[in-house]
């Protein structure tokens, strides 16, 4: 849901706007697919606190029972040697047949006590065990109901609905607080941006701290991918308003922090920060550009791009990344074609479009003959005959 609501937020964003529009519909649209995506996670939260709840009791059960049954081979023991003592003794000799017939006809002196019955037959009365565990179950109150403060704490970074928000409020904030500090002049150009740079870092650097707790690790993927958005945002302020840097420095700044981004996510499992990295990683060309621009670098680093999105996804599994890669690169080139293109520009086009074809037709095959990670979907089907 995250990945469609990403890409229909970017085409109604390029409709109302240039590319502010297709970041901020882009960016409205992954919030929107989470929201969803936790709206029906949370229908199944009562179910969850039953089988908790099950699980719990079952498991208190057990301890009873074994704890019952450790009792037991004192008692059948004591009954063994019992049934031992009171066995006759085998006959020693002819002479003392009559003897020993009459001594084994002779009451004993010790008579034997019932065995007592195990545990699990005697009738449940108030003093017993399982009927004090049973009250004190009756008692107790249902899991996840009465949250103290601690835990609505918990619970509210381990959601990521509200991280999210929080994030695209905060990159919408020091976007227009740039745009605020362009124009009444409050500091001074490098001011600005280092301040910008600072913040965007801090965040990211907290961001990686939290993910590396399990309880808060879609929060602080959250701020993570918040910190590189603003990255984003600075490098385009520095190319577009304050023409600080060319068209080139700003195209490799955009692909290194696109591959940077992959790369955390990579290491932290991350498929929404993945998708992050290789959104701005196709959208850098398109914010880097002011003209139409050589086709060839354009396909060529597309080319590069689709084979280091297919390295990653054959290690982890995410064959939405083959599916990203394949829209933006038939968006962008369609973009391209109908604003750039000339009819000499034929042969080179017409080999670039094999070379991507041969690329997409291929990736879903080999990923099956090898047994990759991941499973085939919808999303391999239409790379193949799409």
């Amino acid at each position: 849901m995250r990945f469609i609501g990403l890409v229909i937020g970017v085409i109604l964003g390029s409709w109302v706007g240039s590319v502010s529009g297709a970041w901020a519909g882009g960016i409205l649209g992954v919030i929107a697919g989470w929201a969803y995506g936790e709206r029906s996670r949370t229908r199944n939260q009562p179910l969850v606190d039953r089988v908790v709840a099950l699980e719990q009791s079952v498991r208190k059960l057990s301890e009873q029972v074994s704890a019952l049954q450790s009792k037991q081979p004192s008692n059948t023991q004591a009954s063994v040697e019992i049934q031992s003592a009171s066995t006759p003794p085998q006959y020693r000799s002819v002479a003392s047949d009559i003897s020993t017939s009459q001594e084994s006809l002779a009451l004993p002196d010790v008579i034997a006590e019932p065995a007592e019955l195990p545990a699990f037959s005697r009738p449940i009365t108030p003093d017993t065990p399982r009927a004090k565990l049973r009250d004190q179950q009756l008692s107790e109150p249902t899991p996840n109901r009465n949250l103290n403060n601690n835990q609505w704490l918990s619970k509210l970074f381990k959601g990521n609905v509200l991280a999210k928000i929080g994030v695209v409020i905060l990159f919408f904030g020091i976007a227009s607080g740039l745009k605020l500090a362009v124009d009444m002049g409050l500091f001074p150009v490098s001011v600005r941006l280092v301040l910008g740079a600072f913040a965007a870092i801090a965040l990211s650097v907290f961001g990686y701290h939290r993910a590396q707790q399990p309880e808060h690790k879609m929060f602080g993927q959250a701020m993570q991918g918040g910190g590189l958005g603003i990255l984003y945002l600075l490098v385009y302020f520095m190319l577009a308003r304050y023409q600080i840097i060319g068209e080139t420095l700003a195209f490799a700044l955009f692909t290194l922090m696109g591959v940077t981004c992959v790369l955390l996510a990579a290491r932290q499992d991350s498929r929404s920060l993945a998708m992050l990295g290789i959104s701005g990683a196709f959208l850098s060309p398109v914010m880097a550009a002011s003209s139409g621009g050589s086709q060839i670098t354009l396909f060529s680093y597309f080319l590069l791009l689709n084979a280091f999105i297919i390295s990653v996804n054959w290690f982890k599994g995410w064959r939405e990344l083959n599916l990203s890669g394949f829209i933006f690169t038939l968006v962008i080139g369609m973009n391209w074609a109908f604003r750039s293109y000339q009819p000499g520009d034929f042969p080179i086009s017409e080999t670039f479009l094999i070379l991507f074809f041969l690329l997409y037709s291929a990736t879903p095959v080999l990923f099956n003959l090898f047994n990759a990670p991941g499973r085939l979907s919808w999303g391999d089907g239409m790379l193949l005959y799409g």
